[in-house]
């Protein structure tokens, strides 16, 4: 019989800069409840699209820098902004 090896968590990919920025950004907003602020990404060519989905991840918790809940996220004149409200730390 083979043996496999399970592991709790996997590892994080290696120099994402993307992810770090993320978690940044978020821990940014936990240190700053309920005052709204701009997204810092650029999305390029897809921006208005990529825009109202990054707003529905940030929401949901889609994301793991979001996972912990209690984000909100909204478009409004093409700008989208975040914040934290509170959630289950």
């Amino acid at each position: 019989m083979t043996d496999f090896d399970f592991v709790d968590e996997i590892p994080d990919r290696a120099g994402s800069k993307f992810n770090a920025q993320e978690g940044e950004f978020a821990a940014a907003l936990r240190n700053n409840p309920g005052k709204w602020a701009v997204y810092y990404r650029d999305f390029g060519e897809d921006e208005k699209h990529a825009k109202y989905a990054r707003a529905q991840q940030i929401r949901k918790g889609a994301l793991k820098a979001y996972a912990s809940g209690g984000f909100e996220a909204a478009v409004r004149s093409g700008v989208l902004y975040a914040r934290y409200v509170g959630g289950a730390e």
